[in-house]
């Protein structure tokens, strides 16, 4: 009986189309007419699965689809937030460069003490390097002389 019942009931739910974006995503509202419940919201992508990289849905329409938003977004405003970020990318770049322009003059002038020579720092909180490292060839055991049940814990004195 259950079987009947899904069956009636997917065969009752439109899909409604609510709109696309610039790639092509196409956005759609679920409505069930059997059930006064909250409507379902999709995406179809329009690129293939291996080929979908995070961040290429508008932070808009993916607010919509998650229910954070009630109406649908505007291409107007989705190319308002689009400009607003090209603006504070090109401000973060600008100050970027004139902190390490500050940075340099204050190393010239003796104010701040710079990088050490031979020393490389990369990454966030990462810990300078002192040249290369030297790995060596030979290995440190053969693994012949692993026995598991050897090992004993130290007896505690008494």
């Amino acid at each position: 009986m259950n079987i009947f019942r899904s069956i009636f009931k997917a065969s009752r739910d439109v899909k409604k189309l609510v709109g696309t974006d610039k790639l092509g995503n196409k956005y759609f509202e679920i409505v069930s007419e059997s059930i006064k419940a909250k409507p379902k919201r999709s995406m179809e992508s329009s690129q293939e699965h291996v080929d979908y990289q995070a961040g290429t849905v508008p932070v808009e329409w993916e607010a919509w689809v998650r229910g954070n938003r009630r109406d649908p977004p505007t291409a107007e405003e989705i190319e308002k937030r689009e400009r607003q970020t090209l603006i504070v990318k090109k401000r973060a770049v600008e100050v970027e460069r004139k902190d390490k322009e500050l940075q340099q003059r204050e190393y010239d002038e003796g104010l701040v003490a710079g990088p050490s020579p031979g020393t490389q720092a990369t990454g966030h909180a990462s810990v300078p390097t002192y040249g290369t490292e030297q790995g060596s060839d030979k290995p440190l055991s053969t693994g012949n002389e692993f026995e598991p049940a050897a090992w004993e814990p130290p007896s505690k004195p008494k």
